[in-house]
């Protein structure tokens, strides 16, 4: 029992000490969309993180200066670290492999949305602001009868501006953004979700998962270990955890 208090004790004081500590947190998306919620509510929590915005290029670019140095944070998803690299028309833009960086852990996560003010069967233009939303949609495409037009879009911001100006239909989306656009918006309803789509048909072959947020680091950060334990701590904090249930995160 001592060991145990003793080593909860010490695990404490280290998350205490890394606040202490200046470190860069670098965001590739603009205000609006869900990895800046993501960020505030890290920045709400670690007082000493300093918020570096480098957009451009779906979030491309804030990876690519994160690793430039060893002790960056850098708040990723799927679309930057497991699309950009591969996808023909972006990987002359990244400078990094699955070898440059390393996942300090799952920060949050949000299930994707299918947000239209028509019914299903009468949408014929989706919007997406990432790669990874993107390739859902070609999934779901796949899965259904009659296919819907795909706009790819820079990020969730320009797909929440088309969508309320009625420039295209739907869009798929994490929910927390979502619930921002709905709130300016009330003719908008969530029609299914990354988790419940079987309503409309749409077969489980389609792949639809939620939208996984990181927090990852240089694979050569020397306090790599120390930082998966604190940041896994944190994500554990069960204030931590109630503000991004507000905003639709699990």
């Amino acid at each position: 029992m001592k060991k145990v208090f003793l080593s909860l004790v010490l695990s404490v004081l280290s998350v205490l000490s890394f606040q202490s500590s200046a470190q860069n947190l670098y965001l590739g998306f603009p205000p609006g969309g869900a990895q800046s919620i993501v960020a505030s509510v890290l920045l709400d929590n670690i007082s000493s993180l300093k918020l570096i915005s480098k957009l451009g290029a779906n979030g491309i670019f804030a990876v690519n200066e994160c690793l430039e140095k060893s002790d960056n944070l850098c708040i990723t998803s799927q679309a930057q670290i497991k699309y950009a690299p591969v996808d023909v028309n972006q990987k002359h833009l990244v400078k990094y492999d699955s070898d440059s960086y390393k996942i300090i852990t799952i920060i949050a996560r949000s299930p994707n949305v299918f947000l239209s003010n028509k019914p299903f069967d009468k949408v014929k233009t989706v919007g997406a602001g990432t790669n990874g939303l993107k390739s859902d949609l070609e999934n779901i495409n796949k899965a259904i009868k009659v296919p819907f037009t795909i706009v790819a879009y820079p990020g969730v911001g320009e797909v929440a501006a088309d969508l309320t100006g009625g420039h295209i239909d739907a869009a798929w989306l994490p929910l927390p953004a979502a619930k921002k656009i709905m709130a300016s918006s009330t003719s908008l309803k969530i029609l299914f979700t990354s988790s419940d789509y079987s309503v409309y048909n749409i077969l489980s072959a389609a792949g639809l998962e939620d939208t996984k947020f990181y927090l990852i680091t240089s694979a050569k950060n020397p306090d790599y270990a120390d930082l998966v334990l604190r940041y896994n701590l944190l994500v554990r904090d069960n204030k931590f955890k109630s503000q991004l249930d507000v905003f639709g995160f699990n």
